[in-house]
């Protein structure tokens, strides 16, 4: 990476460190619970995470929130989390898609990832459904981004498309238990 002179960018360099260490401590939580595999490539840190499928608030007919539960064929909510590989910073507005494939490498999932807010550690997550108890293996793929990035010295960064392989897991199905609000 080209050098940073100036005390400004120094300071933004420190900020923006600070920021992953930040995101890191959230993201070591939420990782302690559930299935995973973390792999480096590129300029980017990408981790898939397994865990049983969940409700989650959603724009609803009129405009509102809405509650949704897991569809009826949902046993498992897959998550995908992408940070810059130097600060450690979740990337939002990526367009990342999972396939996931069983011990006999047989496709058995395949799905657009899209960015959902969490409380403490945003992710990409969407529900979806394997057929059973077992060890499975995670492909995600993330289109060079479209969105622009500042600066001349930093902002060469996540130039082209990037697909990485992950696990095996062992996975098992389940839906979280959820009432009403």
């Amino acid at each position: 990476m080209a050098r940073i002179d100036s005390r400004e960018e120094q300071e933004q360099e420190r900020l923006a460190a600070k920021q992953g260490e930040a995101y890191e401590a959230s993201y070591e939580i939420l990782m302690s619970e559930d299935p995973h595999a973390m792999v480096e490539a590129d300029d980017y840190r990408i981790t898939a995470s397994f865990e049983p499928a969940e409700g989650m608030y959603g724009p609803g007919p009129d405009g509102s929130l809405a509650w949704e539960t897991p569809g009826e064929a949902d046993n498992q909510h897959f998550e995908v989390i992408v940070r810059d590989r130097g600060d450690g910073r979740f990337l939002p507005g990526l367009d990342v898609r999972l396939r996931v494939f069983d011990a006999e490498e047989r496709k058995v999932a395949e799905t657009t990832i899209p960015f959902i807010w969490h409380p403490f550690v945003f992710h990409y997550g969407t529900n979806g459904r394997i057929p059973a108890e077992g060890d499975y293996t995670a492909e995600v793929a993330i289109a060079m981004p479209r969105f622009h990035r500042h600066d001349e010295v930093r902002g060469k960064r996540y130039a082209r498309d990037v697909a990485v392989r992950l696990g095996p897991l062992h996975l098992t199905p389940g839906t979280k238990p959820h009432g009403p609000e």
